[in-house]
Order: structure tokens, then C-alpha cells, then sequence
């Protein structure tokens, strides 16, 4: 069946070298891709190989160009999501406005540098409730305790619920099934992202059981986990032969196939 990853990252991991004829890691990954009939939702999250805890309006652009570079090499198998700072509420409309809907991008992805709950970002996802885009917000809960701006899936639950016509992604669910679907759970349209945890027996079922099947999508976080480690959470688990299609496409192409083009 064809799959749709809408998790994923186009930075190369630590120590991957391109070979003697120029091959580098994404070229890798779009192997993958065709080999298993992957299309890719991709974003770019690091600049010049380094993490930006708060990027600057040039910052959100030039890594948003560098996905366009990215998705037009792709042989149609990458569609792009625009990057923002919700600290930067005017600059990040402006980048939606020039990348969302053109240029083989399909949606938003923020970055991590204010809590989501935060009323910065109402404007930004009022736009894409508007035109139909999905929201992607990271979600995660360490023990360790989280990063100064990186949000909880409670935070992006009051997000959600203060935009109920707008279509929100929970990256990772919050790095705990159990814990993330409970912020979903009444919450319509929120849907629970598969990507970055292990592959535990049964937790896929139970997130299924919490929420539905009709609001999981799958996602690999490449290159951060290997994209068969993920897929084998959803095809190794005891969901019907109809739900795992859900899970690996069918949600998120019904959640693509919503959007409001606005441009070429």
C-alpha cells in the first residue's frame, strides 16, 4: 500500500558521509521512498548542521528555500512544510503566505521555541484553519524535564480547542501513547503522530483504542529513527488490514486533499 510519513527531517545524521559519486543521505532516504512507496512531509530544522533554539525571520527563510531545493530533487516523492518561529508572528505569515499552497508545500511546521499554548500563535494557525493546511506542532514530556519552549501535549490541547476548525498534528504525541492520547482524547481534531518512539508491542493498539483509528497518522522522524523501525509499529501491530491503511495513508491524504490552494 502507499505510505505517507508526515515526520520528517532533512538533515543528515551524525557521521553520514556522501559516497565517491556523490550520493548523500537524502538521496538515501528517496531509495527508501521508492523502494516502499513512501511520499514524505519534510521540514528543515537545522541550519548549517547546527540546532537554532530561536531562528530569525532570515533564518525561517533560508531553511524553507533550502526545502524547496530539497523537494524539487525529491522525483515527487517529498512535499514540504513551511518552518516558523511563532515568536515571530508578522514574519511567519509572511513566510506562509509565500511558501503554504506553492512550491510543493502542503502545510506548517513550528519550531520549538515557544510554548504552543502561548497566544502568539493563534494568528498563524487561524490562517491555516482557514486554508486548510495541517498545523504540526513537536509534543513531548522528558523526565528530565522539557526545553524552555518545547510543549506538552496539554498545551497543543488548548491550542486545539481554541481553533476547533483548524487540522492539528501532535508530532510524537507526546513521546507517551498513553499520556498524549489522553490530551487528544474529545479533542476532534487533533490527530496523534507515530514518530520517534520505539516499536513496544501494543502501544500503537492502544493509542488506536483511545482515539480511533481515524485520527493516527504515521510518521518516522527520519533521519532520527530508521524508517522501518516505525512502519514496523503500525504493520507488526494487531490493528485490521483497514486501520493500518488509515494509520500510513489514508488519514493523511484525506487531510491534504482538505487544502484550500491560494496559489500556483
Amino acid at each position: 500500500m502507499p505510505i505517507i510519513d508526515c515526520h520528517v527531517h532533512t538533515w543528515s545524521w551524525a557521521g553520514f558521509k556522501p559516497t565517491a559519486a556523490g550520493r548523500d543521505h537524502w538521496d538515501r532516504c528517496l531509495d527508501w521512498a521508492e523502494k516502499l512507496d513512501v511520499t514524505y512531509l519534510t521540514s528543515c530544522l537545522r541550519l548549517s548542521g547546527d540546532r537554532i533554539d530561536s531562528p530569525n525571520p532570515t533564518d525561517l527563510h533560508t531553511a524553507n528555500a533550502e526545502n524547496e531545493r530539497i523537494v524539487e530533487r525529491s522525483r515527487g516523492r517529498a512535499l514540504g512544510l513551511c518552518f516558523v518561529n511563532p515568536r515571530y508572528t508578522e514574519a511567519s505569515l509572511a513566510e506562509m503566505e509565500e511558501w503554504i499552497g506553492r512550491r510543493g508545500f502542503v502545510g506548517l511546521k513550528l519550531h520549538v521555541a515557544l510554548h504552543c499554548d502561548q497566544p502568539e500563535l493563534d494568528p498563524l494557525v487561524a490562517w491555516c484553519a482557514a486554508h486548510r493546511v495541517p498545523v504540526c506542532q513537536h509534543t513531548w514530556v522528558k523526565t528530565t524535564g522539557n526545553l524552555p519552549g518545547e510543549s506538552t501535549p496539554m498545551m497543543f490541547r488548548e491550542l486545539a480547542q481554541r481553533h476547533p476548525d483548524a487540522i492539528m498534528v501532535m508530532y510524537h504525541t507526546g513521546g507517551d501513547f498513553v499520556y498524549g492520547a489522553k490530551a487528544a482524547r474529545g479533542v476532534d481534531n487533533i490527530y496523534c503522530d507515530l514518530a520517534g518512539t520505539d516499536a513496544v508491542d501494543g502501544s500503537v493498539e492502544a493509542l488506536v483504542n483511545a482515539v480511533g483509528a481515524d485520527r493516527v497518522v504515521f510518521g518516522s522522524d527520519l533521519p532520527g529513527r530508521a524508517l522501518t523501525s516505525q512502519l514496523a509499529k503500525v504493520l507488526g501491530s494487531a490493528l485490521s488490514d483497514t486501520d493500518k491503511e488509515k494509520i500510513l495513508y489514508g488519514n493523511m491524504a484525506r487531510i491534504l486533499a482538505a487544502r484550500k490552494d491560494h496559489g500556483p
